[in-house]
């Protein structure tokens, strides 16, 4: 995230931009944290059946995986949409 908000900024020259898209980062950060299942899994069949979920952003998805065991939240991977 940090290497998109960074492209945000200085290639793209539109801090606005990244601190808009880092916010609605958060917020479905905090989604997950007040509930780790609160967003589906992957409609990659593959990875849903892994345990991948996935949320949208901005132009963005992440996909990531939650540990039961020990109460923790992976982000795996964070793609352009496009």
């Amino acid at each position: 995230m940090d290497g998109i908000v960074r492209y945000i900024v200085f290639k793209l020259k539109n801090p606005k931009a990244a601190g808009d898209l880092l916010d609605e980062y958060n917020k479905k950060l905090a989604n997950i944290g007040a509930n780790p299942r609160v967003y589906g899994l992957s409609r990659i069949e593959r990875l849903a059946r892994m345990g991948y979920h996935r949320f949208d952003f901005g132009n963005y998805i992440s996909f990531y995986t939650i540990d039961d065991q020990n109460s923790t939240v992976f982000i795996v991977r964070i793609f352009y949409k496009r």
